[in-house]
């Protein structure tokens, strides 16, 4: 049954299975993608996954795919809380995980192809951050764009008291291009 949280998100829920959904975007094809959180109780080892999935105006899903623990070697949280389609057709999920060695949220970025499969993942983190968990680890990314000239992705991202980020990755790839932090 749905349900909402007060971060305005959906929440599926199926027994032990929770789904926590941003709002949908409209693709170029006239469909939607939804992105967010997948939590699963019976799973023990990694039961807290991202998730991105592409549905039709009436809801008929055409693909859903689970993202875990981006390729660390501990458990950690994904939550994509944006999408985006790119000119090319491409999707950018943007969203936060938890990096345990800073005891911080970096910000993670996964682009897929079509089709859902992932081209690549990368994490990023604040130059700026102190040691552990909550104002230490605000940085989220507030708005992402695409340049429709160059097809370079500009993201800006509050970084609690220290400013604002802006930021440009290369869309191929993730590189940072350029990050600046204003004050």
């Amino acid at each position: 049954f749905p349900s909402h949280d007060t971060a305005h998100r959906t929440i599926l829920f199926k027994d032990s299975t929770h789904f926590f959904m941003t709002f949908p975007s409209k693709t170029r094809d006239g469909n939607f993608i939804t992105s967010g959180e997948y939590y699963n109780y019976w799973e023990t080892a990694n039961p807290d996954m991202g998730y991105a999935m592409k549905f039709d105006p009436y809801g008929n899903v055409q693909w859903a795919n689970t993202f875990d623990s981006s390729g660390h070697a501990l458990y950690q949280l994904i939550n994509y809380y944006n999408s985006l389609e790119l000119a090319d057709g491409s999707i950018l999920l943007t969203g936060t995980t938890v990096d345990h060695a800073t005891e911080n949220d970096d910000i993670i970025i996964t682009k897929l192809n079509a089709n859902g499969q992932i081209i690549w993942t990368k994490t990023y983190y604040s130059r700026v951050w102190t040691r552990g968990n909550g104002s230490a680890d605000a940085f989220f990314i507030q708005s992402i764009k695409q340049d429709p000239l160059n097809g370079n992705i500009y993201i800006t991202s509050p970084s609690w008291a220290m400013g604002i980020y802006l930021i440009c990755l290369d869309s191929n790839n993730g590189t940072v291009l350029w990050s600046n932090l204003l004050s």
